[in-house]
């Protein structure tokens, strides 16, 4: 009876572990998949915005040029300072991307916190049995 009942606990505490195995596994590959995704789309959308920079940063300067030759530099000097508050906005948003990349190379360290987790777990795991075989020898 003893052994029938130590036997069903190895049985659950197994089952156990494989249950958690599994949902470690699962809320891992989905982090990854999730932060994988992201970090694709904000390196688009970061190339995206540095075009834009660029294209802004020609543009003032060709405005820049223009308005020391034009006659009617005030039109010209309004037109500067929009573009250096387009600018700036784009930077800032540049900015916020790149807090945002930072926040997913978090998600990556923890998903990888994760995956040591799930390591020890199989450890703990490898070293059941050696106990069960020392519990059955124990009690016999």
């Amino acid at each position: 009876k003893l052994q029938a009942q130590l036997q069903e606990e190895k049985d659950k505490r197994a089952a156990e572990q494989q249950r958690l195995k599994e949902r470690t596994r699962e809320t891992f590959q989905k982090l990854k998949e999730e932060s994988s995704a992201k970090v694709q789309s904000v390196q688009q959308d970061l190339e995206a915005e540095k075009a834009k920079v660029q294209a802004l940063k020609e543009e003032l300067e060709a405005l820049k040029s223009k308005s020391q030759n034009a006659q009617n530099g005030e039109a010209e000097t309004q037109e500067v300072q929009r573009l250096k508050d387009k600018l700036g906005k784009v930077e800032a948003q540049y900015a916020s991307e790149r807090e945002e990349m930072e926040r997913l190379r978090q998600s990556a360290v923890e998903a990888g916190q994760l995956r040591k987790e799930l390591e020890d777990l199989r450890s703990e795991a490898m070293q059941v049995q050696p106990l069960k075989d020392q519990l059955a020898q124990l009690q016999a």
